[in-house]
């Protein structure tokens, strides 16, 4: 209520002025509101991007350098404007006050609109003077701005959302300075709105609220899913899977997250047609009891779940702090093309969205499998945590060259594995009489350098992937649906297939491993990890470096799919 009567009264006072000032007089003074409005939107996003961070202080950024930058050249025009206009222009007084008031009363509107959105854009309470604005509804949802409950938002003069509708129209057109490459109408929609609704958050019991701006570069966008004509009880639909990597650098405040469906925004066009979505769904690992934990000890290891957006209380969070991993599932109308993904205000590039093979395939890498039928422990994702690109030995081990029983050789200038068959060491193996003994791990040899000695090939890189029980890229229950064997293949992004070029097993007391030596089915595993034990198995690959991974597969059974995980160069320690 009463930021509707301030809103109402200033507007009031600036048709009041300028009536007493005239029609030319207030004329030209709309029209530098107008254009130093629209030059202030230009410049605003590039600006505020290359300040913002993590600090309690990036969340006046935002808000400030746009009323900054409006003040700025609204003083700058009027100014020259005041130079350069004629005078003793002769108009009737009637028509020069009633003239004068009402391009006083629109240069108020647009100059409060400013003061809305800028003000908005400030690390504030969601509330202002009574007045809220847009927010999430008590199912958690953004309401649909053609809805029934959409005007319930807006105050009694609009004036944010006339003046956000005046400079996209405006930036279509003649006043175009944008310095993002795209018109504000395409490239920060509806700013009204998510002024309103990066400010509709969770508060701590600190009375902290979370984060409302997400600095840029803590955000990984990998390929978009999606997948047509899903039936439901309600009809048919099509939906789109986004996935993202939010660093530990992009949690609020580098302390937890907390990021509600009103945060994020893909935003593209139907038919031609602007058209803005809030997720719907989110999937994300989860903190779970190990199937593997036959002692009770309650031990918890994170596994994929699936959400939907229903609740105030629904945000996407993280575990101990840590990089967060989340699916985000859009319902899209059919002939939807998706430009970019908005999180908490800032843009982040779609690549070109890929067609899921099957709906089986949409649900495994959306971490929706276990709402469906096909919940079982393997064809999920393969996360981050599971490969390792060092080159090392198991954690934990180091036992001297002479330790090994088997076929193995090893190359004495590196201290390293450069090839193996079935060798098998005692997990309590040390070595003794200096780090020479000691196998370090495994070794590509690459050209000779200087005094013959070799050196570790900087083009090939090694991976290890671990499928054993305990894993949800299980190769045995893979290999169980498979009938117990099938042609590994690994495939990366530009459909490249590499197969196994060994394993290591490590069980409670021995470890075997096989290294540089071609596997091309399952069968020729001779040593395999037991079904329900903590035993780990780690299929190795030797792939060029950059190289991009996508799926694990056995035969036409998929393993696991993987995220943005990119080939790496070997370790030269």
């Amino acid at each position: 209520m009463l930021l509707n009567i301030a809103v109402i009264a200033i507007i009031a006072l600036i048709a009041y002025w300028w009536s007493n000032q005239g029609f030319l007089s207030g004329l030209l003074h709309l029209v530098c509101v107008v254009c130093a409005a629209a030059f202030a939107m230009a410049i605003w996003e590039v600006v505020y991007l290359s300040i913002i961070g993590t600090s309690w202080w990036s969340g006046l950024v935002p808000g400030v350098m746009l009323l900054l930058a409006f003040a700025v050249t609204l003083a700058i025009m009027r100014g020259a404007a005041d130079k350069l206009a004629f005078g003793n222009t002769q108009i009737p007084a009637v028509a020069d006050r009633i003239g004068g008031g009402i391009a006083g009363a629109l240069a108020g509107v647009v100059t409060m609109g400013m003061l809305l959105i800028g003000t908005g854009f400030i690390d504030r309470p969601h509330e202002t003077l009574g007045h809220t604005g847009w927010s999430r509804g008590p199912d958690g949802m953004v309401p649909a701005v053609d809805s029934d409950d959409a005007s319930a938002f807006d105050l009694w003069v609009p004036a944010d959302l006339i003046t956000t509708r005046l400079l996209e129209i405006a930036s279509l057109g003649a006043l175009r300075p944008d310095f993002s490459g795209q018109p504000l109408a395409k490239a920060n929609p509806h700013l009204n709105r998510q002024a309103a609704l990066l400010r509709d958050r969770k508060r701590s019991k600190l009375q902290r609220f979370s984060q409302m701006f997400q600095p840029p570069g803590t955000i990984e966008v990998t390929q978009p899913l999606r997948i047509s004509e899903v039936p439901t009880k309600d009809g048919s639909y099509d939906y789109l899977m986004v996935p993202i990597r939010i660093e530990k650098t992009g949690l609020d405040f580098k302390r937890g997250l907390a990021i509600a469906q009103g945060h994020i925004r893909l935003v593209g066009d139907t038919d031609g047609d602007l058209t803005v979505l809030h997720p719907d769904y989110w999937g994300q690992n989860t903190m779970q009891d190990d199937p593997a934990d036959e002692d009770g000890k309650g031990a918890k290891i994170p596994r994929p779940a699936f959400f939907k957006f229903d609740a105030a209380e629904k945000y996407i969070y993280d575990i101990g702090k840590k990089e967060a991993d989340a699916r985000l599932v859009f319902e899209i109308p059919p002939g939807f093309d998706p430009d970019f993904l908005q999180v908490r205000g800032t843009r982040f590039d779609l690549e070109e969205v890929r067609d899921a093979e099957d709906f089986a395939e949409f649900a495994d890498r959306s971490f929706a499998a276990a709402t469906y039928e096909r919940a079982q422990d393997w064809g999920g994702e393969i996360p981050k945590e599971s490969i390792d690109m060092r080159g090392g030995l198991p954690r934990g081990a180091r036992p001297a060259r002479g330790d090994f029983r088997g076929q193995i050789e090893f190359d004495d200038h590196l201290s390293r594995i450069t090839m193996a068959k079935n060798a098998v060491v005692s997990n309590q193996a040390r070595a003794k009489g200096g780090s020479s003994l000691m196998a370090k791990g495994y070794a590509l040899l690459g050209v000779v350098s200087e005094g013959d000695k070799p050196v570790i090939d900087q083009t090939r890189g090694i991976v290890k992937i671990a499928v054993g029980p305990s894993t949800n890229a299980n190769i045995l229950g893979a290999a169980r649906q498979n009938g117990g064997d099938g042609t590994i293949t690994l495939f990366t992004a530009d459909g490249s297939e590499y197969e196994p070029m060994g394993f290591e097993l490590k069980n409670d007391n021995t470890t075997t491993i096989t290294f540089n030596t071609p596997i091309t089915r399952w069968s020729e595993v001779r040593k395999r990890p037991r079904f329900g034990s903590r035993d780990t198995f780690n299929l190795i690959f030797i792939m060029p470096v950059g190289a991009s991974l996508d799926r694990l597969m056995l035969d036409d059974v998929r393993i696991g799919f993987f995220e943005n995980i990119t080939v790496e160069p070997p370790s030269r320690r």
